[in-house]
């Protein structure tokens, strides 16, 4: 999985300062390369809304049936679970747990294995998955 990225939406206060940071984040697929989306509970709610971030910020056609239906209308697109995350930047430890509503829970060691091969600060914590 050596196309992976982890993409933190947002400034969570992990990133500054080395505040505890917690929120939510989806782990999909598209065009081939899988995604780790991180988002503050202060940015997003619902694990559909960083899905329709990702969407608009890389121009994927989709659309909101009500206040709480995503629809995104790329077959390439592929949503492979979520969670919640808990980050400590200056123990270096990043907590994973639960499942999304909508997506169902994240597969551990997919995202085990795409946060090792990530270019990003949090793919050397420690990890810890419940």
């Amino acid at each position: 999985m050596n196309n992976s990225r982890i993409i933190v939406l947002g400034s969570p206060q992990g990133a500054r300062g080395g505040a505890v940071a917690e929120g939510k984040f989806v782990h999909l697929r598209w065009r081939g390369a899988d995604q780790l989306l991180f988002a503050p509970f202060e940015r997003h709610r619902f694990h559909n809304q960083l899905v329709a971030e990702f969407a608009a910020e890389q121009g994927i056609a989709h659309h909101w049936s009500g206040a709480e239906q995503l629809a995104v209308n790329d077959t390439g697109l592929q949503l492979r679970g979520g969670g919640l995350y808990r980050v400590y930047p200056q123990e270096q430890l990043l907590e994973l747990w639960g499942r999304s509503l909508v997506y169902g829970r994240f597969q551990p060691g997919e995202v085990r294995a795409l946060l090792a091969a990530a270019e990003h600060p949090w793919a050397a914590y420690d990890l810890s998955m419940d």
